[in-house]
């Protein structure tokens, strides 16, 4: 990788982790410099702005978690075990997301809201992929007989999308598992599958 190549990609990288603390607002570009090791001038060699920053930052941790997403759930075959690889994801990444400060989707939605509107749309497109993608998983668990015949696969998407997204926010709160084993459990009993 080539040397602008490498400081633009540690610039996202150490943005990712500032603004996932600290949102859009918060995350002050002092910080990121002495995190980034570089002089103002540094930044916005690579950005124009500061909310291209943050998109690409929003961008970088959002591919992340796609990564990991899919890895853990690529090796398994069936609807059902794939949906149980899902869930073992998010109970794994409640509490150790691959970027620091939780759920990017849901901090940058509830930092952007009426502050950013590009910022929002674009948290807002990963949801809907995410809520798409479940929605795939669901509808496969019952076209092959894995989960309940009557689910509705659209709307079960989003019942679990905004379970998941309050159980890693119940478990970061109290630094505890359990809230985010209780909705994988519920989810399960709503699919009807078995751990």
């Amino acid at each position: 990788m080539r040397k602008g190549a490498a400081t633009r990609e540690r610039i996202i990288e150490t943005a990712a982790q500032v603004f996932n603390v600290h949102g859009y607002h918060g995350g002050s570009l002092s910080e990121l410099m002495a995190r980034a090791g570089l002089k103002k001038g540094g930044i916005y060699n690579h950005f124009g702005s500061k909310e291209e920053l943050a998109l690409a930052a929003f961008d970088h941790t959002v591919s992340l978690m796609m990564k990991k997403i899919n890895d853990a759930v690529r090796p398994h075959k069936t609807p059902g075990k794939r949906m149980n690889a899902l869930l073992d994801f998010y109970l794994r990444y409640a509490l150790d997301p691959p970027v620091e400060g939780g759920c990017a989707i849901m901090n940058t939605l509830t930092d952007s809201d009426g502050t950013n509107p590009g910022l929002k749309a674009r948290a807002r497109a990963a949801l809907e992929l995410l809520i798409q993608r479940l929605a795939g998983l669901i509808q496969q668990g019952i076209d092959s007989g894995e989960f309940l015949p009557n689910t509705d696969a659209k709307s079960t998407a989003v019942t679990m999308a905004a379970m998941i997204e309050g159980g890693i926010l119940i478990s970061r709160a109290f630094d505890d598992i359990q809230p985010m084993e209780h909705v994988a459990r519920q989810i399960r009993g709503i699919l009807s599958m078995t751990a």
